[in-house]
């Protein structure tokens, strides 16, 4: 008998040889190996892996259905609230009415402008613009002795000035430090008047404004109103430069009240219940992008750096 070892187990080779029958000898191999572990079925694996998986995949789409329906529900309210808050919003604004300015209006207000011309050719061009901005933006007819040269020269200055306050639906008495100045000094200080006056006719403005004074003072007398009168100051003056013979009548600061000089001109309210009036251009921001309005709010810039330099140089 041979044996023979391979890599499977080990091999043996046997050989029979029996004389009682014959002498023919057999001859047959036998394979000796080592028992192996039986392999697990695949039908078996997958039986018990496939209903784990399933399993799993439920329990996690069941999870994020639940997440994605709560996310759901919270941006639900989130929104509703936001509609909520929004239609309430909207519901308590205040509606806005735009006015556009009719340029040729049949019948214009007619506004006569009086200032003094004590406080120099930056004030002159201060009052010079803001009357070209009333005249084009405001839908009123400007009165200003700068642009009646021939006329104030026909008729005289207070001829033309009585006829003007007596023609006017409204005067407007553009106030300054000059003004203020000249109602302070001593009747006799000649020499601290010729100091003030820039313009030939510095007196006879002062007279004008005087004039006008007692037209408000006899209207107060009489009960008649007062709106026909206004003062008004420029940003680089004060309320305290008004005198007090005009302290009963409307009272503004240009350019911050144009939307309530409009609303005085043209007697329509700013505010009325469940609306506002808005006036292109007569903003206080916006009116600067008109021309007419840059051209102001420089030469009240310019004014009142001259203004501030005259007081430094004073003091």
């Amino acid at each position: 008998m041979r044996s023979g070892v391979c890599n499977q187990g080990t091999n043996y080779t046997c050989e029979l040889a029996a004389d009682e029958v014959d002498a023919v000898r057999k001859i047959f191999k036998v394979q000796v190996t080592a028992p192996q572990a039986e392999a697990p079925p695949v039908a078996l694996t997958l039986a018990v892996v496939l209903p784990l998986c399933l399993i799993t995949a439920a329990l996690l789409g069941a999870v994020l259905a639940t997440v994605s329906c709560r996310r759901s529900e919270l941006l639900s309210k989130a929104f509703d609230i936001k509609s909520e808050v929004i239609r309430q919003h909207e519901e308590s604004r205040t509606p806005e009415e735009v006015v556009t300015l009719q340029r040729d209006c049949p019948t214009p207000p007619r506004l006569l402008i009086c200032y003094s011309s004590r406080d120099g050719p930056a004030h002159l061009k201060a009052v010079n613009h803001f009357a070209a901005l009333v005249q084009q933006h405001m839908a009123t007819q400007v009165c200003l002795d700068l642009w009646d040269s021939l006329g104030v020269a026909e008729e005289g200055y207070m001829s033309w000035y009585c006829r003007q306050i007596q023609e006017s639906d409204f005067i407007l008495v553009i106030c300054s430090p000059g003004l203020k100045r000249r109602s302070e000094l001593p009747g006799g200080d000649d020499e601290d008047e010729e100091a003030l006056s820039f313009s030939p006719n510095a007196h006879m403005s002062e007279a004008v404004i005087r004039l006008i004074a007692e037209e408000v003072g006899r209207a107060r007398a009489r009960g008649q109103d007062l709106s026909k009168y206004m003062a008004a100051v420029f940003q680089y003056s004060q309320q305290a430069d008004i005198p007090v013979e005009l302290g009963l009548v409307p009272h503004y600061t240009l350019t911050r009240d144009l939307a309530l000089l409009f609303s005085h001109l043209h007697g329509v309210a700013l505010h009325r219940p469940g609306g506002h009036l808005k006036i292109n251009h007569l903003s206080e921001e916006g009116f600067a992008a008109l021309p007419a309005g840059a051209a102001l709010q420089s030469a009240i810039s310019d004014a009142g750096k001259t203004m501030r330099r005259k007081m430094e140089d004073v003091a």
